[in-house]
């Protein structure tokens, strides 16, 4: 079994990998590296996990990608290094037949992929189809929630769209001057935006903003470019911080 150090460094591999997805395509010898570790893994945990660090230190856009990852799980579970016991010990067993959800399983599927975003994309959309996944522990799903993040990367210019309408209600023009953006790219990004469900007219309903599934489809919404203001919806603030969206495991609420 491994230490509940080891797992969290591996957490924060699996993590990392979607993020880089694309760099790593064109590093065929690296990409097969890194799915032969995973195929060890079952055999020797932390000598593979050890294989995995190598890997980190020759590679910085990885190793930026996995120290983020690592950084956001010691903000969200800040005593898990200090246990002995990880929270993944014995979910395989859960109740869940035939449906291994332990750490070593969910790694040893995704470090072996043959495309570390889909591959990603597509394990939390089996999981999470499956019946038994209902009764699996809340930091399980909350690690699927950061993995689908992960694999859905925000560019630069969409992120500060985003940061930008959560500090204030902003229109195309405000948002396009603010950020020195054309209107034109800005109205592109906010109507992909709002048909994502991640902001809405400051003038729309207040469930819709809180629950956004009830939101209609925008294709066919006409954005005026300055008087229509948007604002984060509750979805569009969970995708910028998606750790606060996690409930903290009942243990740590009690320290």
């Amino acid at each position: 079994m491994m230490k509940a150090s080891e797992a969290i460094v591996l957490e924060a591999v699996l993590l990392a990998l979607p993020q880089v997805s694309d760099d790593l395509a064109g590093q065929t010898e690296l990409a097969q590296q890194i799915r032969q570790i995973g195929a060890q893994l079952p055999q020797d945990p932390s000598a593979a996990i050890g294989q995995l660090q190598a890997v980190l230190e020759t590679q910085p856009e990885l190793q930026a990608a996995y120290q983020a990852s690592r950084m956001q799980l010691r903000q969200q579970y800040p005593a898990r290094e200090r246990e002995t016991k990880y929270w993944f010990d014995g979910v395989a067993n859960a109740g869940a037949a035939n449906l291994d959800l332990s750490l070593e399983a969910v790694a040893v599927l995704l470090l072996t992929t043959a495309d570390f975003r889909q591959g990603a994309l597509a394990l939390v959309k089996q999981l999470r189809s499956r019946r038994q996944f209902a009764a699996a522990p809340e930091d399980l799903k909350g690690f699927l929630d950061l993995l689908e993040r992960a694999a859905h990367p925000v560019d630069a210019q969409t992120l500060e769209i985003l940061q930008a309408l959560e500090r204030q209600p902003l229109t195309v023009e405000g948002l396009a001057y603010g950020l020195d953006l054309s209107v034109e790219r800005v109205r592109s990004r906010l109507r992909s935006l709002w048909q994502a469900r991640y902001i809405d007219p400051v003038a729309g309903s207040i469930w819709r903003r809180i629950l956004p599934f009830f939101k209609p489809s925008s294709a066919d919404q006409a954005i005026d470019d300055t008087t229509t203001y948007f604002t984060l919806t509750a979805r569009g603030h969970f995708r910028l911080h998606p750790l606060l969206g996690i409930r903290q495991p009942a243990k740590a609420a009690l320290r």
